[in-house]
């Protein structure tokens, strides 16, 4: 019998046990009650706030997200791969998504639901980094310049299209475009191009890559307080330089003086 009682003790400090882990797991990633921990209300009626911060920036940039504006809020891992402690009001990463409208506009809601409507435009918003990764983003932008494969005018779309292909293989890396012309390249900063991911090869040299993209992504540091970073897809390219207006008007706006 005493034998029974301890067990049934045991088990019953196992089940505490477990409800007490339970209380303390971490909500999942992008989650609305892990959102919530960072202080992040998506309700439609909310203003949410967010201040930026990261070991790797001397700048903590202050958000404010109009509420129809959905938000997501990410506190990265400690170096050691533990969980970081959330706080409120704080993150080190912040997403969204906009649609631009065939106008070329922002928009905070898709408002035509067909296949041609509003395309999406995700952004990530990180603090601002120091002038010696924007040294490194020009020179990575040298280096793809330098190790293109082929090299192609799109006057078109007003871009050149650089090919990159991965290290002793034939498959292509990266697809990269900038800005064709000079009056274009204003609005560009010099550490800045559009790279694209594309499912292709050396033996689909023979004609421009732009057909075969499947995403795309470029990184504003316009802003000295603040860095992001805007992904969409293939179709968006058209309208690159309406993408690149929108995204710093937006940017601005948000970023509290």
């Amino acid at each position: 019998m005493k034998s029974l009682k301890f067990i049934s003790a045991v088990v019953s400090l196992s089940i505490i046990f477990s409800l007490g882990g339970c209380e303390d797991k971490m909500p999942r990633v992008g989650s609305e009650q892990y959102n919530q921990l960072h202080g992040i209300l998506n309700d439609g009626n909310t203003v949410n706030e967010i201040t930026l911060f990261s070991e790797q920036s001397k700048f903590q940039p202050k958000l404010r997200f109009p509420p129809t504006v959905r938000v997501a809020a990410t506190t990265w891992e400690s170096g050691d791969g533990q969980s970081a402690k959330i706080r409120k009001g704080f993150a080190n990463e912040v997403v969204t998504s906009l649609w631009l409208s065939e106008q070329g506009r922002l928009l905070f809601e898709k408002v035509d639901a067909s296949s041609d409507g509003p395309r999406r435009v995700s952004f990530a918003f990180i603090a601002g980094v120091d002038p010696n990764f924007k040294n490194s983003q020009k020179q990575r932008l040298k280096d793809i310049v330098a190790r293109s494969v082929r090299t192609t005018d799109l006057p078109e779309l007003g871009l050149k299209e650089y090919v990159v292909l991965e290290p002793k293989s034939s498959a292509i890396a990266t697809v990269a475009y900038v800005p064709l012309r000079k009056e274009d390249l204003s609005l560009f900063g010099d550490a800045q191009w559009i790279s694209c991911e594309v499912a292709a090869s050396t033996k689909d040299l023979n004609e421009p890559l732009i057909g075969r993209v499947d995403s795309c992504a470029t990184s504003f540091h316009s802003l000295e307080t603040l860095t992001f970073t805007a992904s969409f897809e293939r179709t968006v390219l058209s309208s690159w330089r309406d993408l690149v207006d929108e995204s710093n008007s937006f940017a601005n706006s948000i970023l509290m003086k």
